[in-house]
């Protein structure tokens, strides 16, 4: 009777053995595939993350090579009718004529150009001579810090 037990004891001690043994392998095989597909999908995260970057990085370029563009073509803008309207002024006098063909050209100017939203010449005094901008009586820029600064620099 003893004897019978321990022989049946060792049998079922070998295979629990071999059922833990057994457990422990698709536990660690499970643990491995969860490592592997957790790697692959870190490393594909990664990647989109990297092509994201890469492509803000281009089109924060593309957007600063645009406003430099459009920067540029502002003040070129700017200069050219600046430059003629100082040749007009210089070349001829300020009758009413001549203030009435300046402000045509200064609102057919501003309708060409959507940067800009009027256009004035001021005397050094800081009264409007002539202007785009639709007013029953011209203003007087006297006060304004961007003229104190230029009448005194």
């Amino acid at each position: 009777m003893f004897g019978s037990n321990k022989s049946v004891k060792s049998e079922s001690v070998g295979k629990g053995s071999t059922h833990i043994l057994a457990t422990w392998g698709i536990v660690g095989f499970i643990a491995a595939a969860c490592a592997v597909l957790i790697g692959l999908e870190t490393s594909r995260i990664l990647t989109q993350r990297s092509d994201v970057l890469a492509d803000s990085q281009k089109d924060t370029a593309n957007l600063t090579a645009s406003l430099i563009q459009h920067a540029e073509l502002t003040f070129g803008t700017a200069d050219a009718i600046l430059i003629g309207v100082v040749d007009r002024l210089e070349q001829e006098s300020l009758g009413p004529e001549t203030r009435q063909r300046l402000r045509a050209w200064f609102i057919q100017e501003v309708r060409h150009s959507s940067q800009f939203l009027s256009f004035a010449v001021i005397d050094s005094d800081g009264a409007m001579i002539v202007g785009s901008a639709v007013e029953k009586e011209p203003g007087n820029f006297s006060d304004r810090a961007h003229f104190l600064y230029h009448r005194t620099h």
